[in-house]
């Protein structure tokens, strides 16, 4: 299955996670966004990237709750959850074929 890795630098696989393809690095004390990159199911090509920066709101002080709120953030949340749910859907066609 397609997976999405968090990071702030290219990603790599991770010893210890469960797919091998999560990987959170920091770039630089001072970045502000972080990328959420989806990954294909096999072989874990990238399929899109997204640049977000829900996170240095909430390190600015905002609330959690108004973030999630936030018409963007619902919107981006809405277009992964689909792009998720459409690769696993893709990868179970294919397995009882």
């Amino acid at each position: 299955m397609g997976g999405i890795a968090w990071s702030q630098a290219p990603t790599s696989k991770v010893p210890g996670q469960p797919d091998g393809k999560t990987d959170v690095r920091p770039q630089a004390a001072d970045s502000d966004t972080y990328d959420l990159i989806l990954l294909a199911p096999n072989p874990g090509q990238i399929v899109e990237r997204l640049h977000l920066d829900f996170g240095q709101r909430y390190a600015a002080g905002e609330s959690a709750r108004a973030i999630k709120s936030d018409p963007r953030f619902i919107e981006t949340r809405e277009h992964v959850l689909a792009k998720v749910f459409s690769q696993r859907s893709a990868v179970q066609r294919q397995e009882r074929a």
